[in-house]
């Protein structure tokens, strides 16, 4: 039997959120304290870079309500970045 070459690994971050800042149309729910006040997916593409990560599942946050719009827009954004 032939060797194989060996194959890259695929690193997937099983969980990440992401946030836009609080404005009028992106409102947060009450008693919401974060150390930062945004989490965009372009914050997030040099820390996965950074780590070796090669793909992550966006899980949309609580805070902006039942919301996952954000996350749609990075994944049309960004979509070789998202599993």
């Amino acid at each position: 039997m032939a060797s194989q070459p060996a194959r890259k690994r695929m690193i997937v971050d099983a969980q990440v959120h992401l946030w836009k800042p609080e404005s009028g149309d992106w409102r947060w729910v009450p008693a919401s304290s974060l150390s930062f006040r945004t989490f965009t997916i372009e914050r997030l593409l040099p820390m996965m870079d950074e780590a070796g990560v090669d793909r992550v599942v966006i899980v949309p946050p609580s805070w902006p309500g039942d919301r996952n719009d954000y996350g749609l827009e990075a994944v049309q954004r960004y979509p070789d970045a998202s599993a």
